[in-house]
């Protein structure tokens, strides 16, 4: 019914916002033809802040979301979880509800 819904039961990010913020962080550092050397020191670049990320990520260190979006989540997943066929238009509201920010 919502082409969301599995991502939303566990917990995935329902759009593609963090990738879109990477690449524009990325891409900021760059010309838009850069020599290949200059992309090569990027890419060096990327890599080390992507294993003190990981690192970061495996000592128990978790991103904040901003409070919006997280109680957005957590009123899509309460509503996820009482879904039945038989109140599909309150469940539709609901969820509208919640996506109209």
């Amino acid at each position: 019914m919502w082409n969301v819904f599995d991502r939303t039961i566990d917990g995935m990010p329902r759009t593609n916002n963090n990738l879109e913020g990477w690449h524009n962080a990325f891409q900021s550092g760059l010309k838009s033809h850069p020599h290949l050397l200059k992309l090569i020191d990027h890419l060096r670049m990327e890599q080390s802040e992507t294993e003190c990320e990981y690192v970061r990520l495996a000592a128990g260190k978790l991103t904040k979301r901003r409070p919006k979006y997280a109680i957005i989540e957590e009123n899509l997943s309460n509503i996820i979880k009482d879904y039945s066929l038989d109140n599909i238009l309150d469940y539709l509201k609901n969820i509208s509800f919640n996506l109209n920010y």
